[in-house]
């Protein structure tokens, strides 16, 4: 998982979600995905709902990154629940941005950088860019992740 994470957080900073950007008066207030989510800010939103439906759009366009077996199958299961959640987050943070006064796009680019943060002077592909895409990930599934 760590090179779909390298990989999803590396496309992350090209990638572009016109069709995710709806006019921000559509967009109803869903209830909080998780405890961390509720605390979490706007910003951290967008970019860990971006970030998890980036990693499923990967995951299904490019299986073979997963391989072949029956982990596999459960790994593309394990990336359409997290973008289940990212879109929970996302949709989160467009309201509350809407509420703020800001334009979804503007939403979408605050949080994207957030996330770009986290890589910051550190050499793509190489160990700390890994374990740092896999702190930002376990962040953003915890966010994500439904409240019990």
């Amino acid at each position: 998982m760590s090179r779909i994470a390298a990989v999803a957080a590396t496309l992350l900073l090209a990638s572009t979600a016109p069709a995710l950007a709806a006019p921000a008066t559509t967009i109803a207030q869903p209830a909080p995905a998780s405890a961390a989510a509720a605390v979490a800010g706007t910003t951290d939103k967008a970019g860990c709902g971006v970030l998890l439906m980036v990693f499923n759009e990967i995951a299904t366009r490019h299986p073979q990154i997963l391989g072949r077996t029956s982990s596999a199958e459960m790994g593309q299961a394990f990336f359409r629940m997290a973008a289940h959640g990212g879109k929970t987050l996302f949709d989160q943070a467009m309201a509350e941005g809407a509420a703020e006064g800001k334009t979804p796009s503007a939403v979408y680019q605050a949080g994207v950088a957030s996330m770009m943060t986290a890589f910051s002077g550190v050499r793509p592909g190489g160990e700390e860019f890994k374990q740092r895409g896999m702190a930002l990930t376990s962040r953003c599934l915890q966010m994500a992740a439904p409240a019990d």
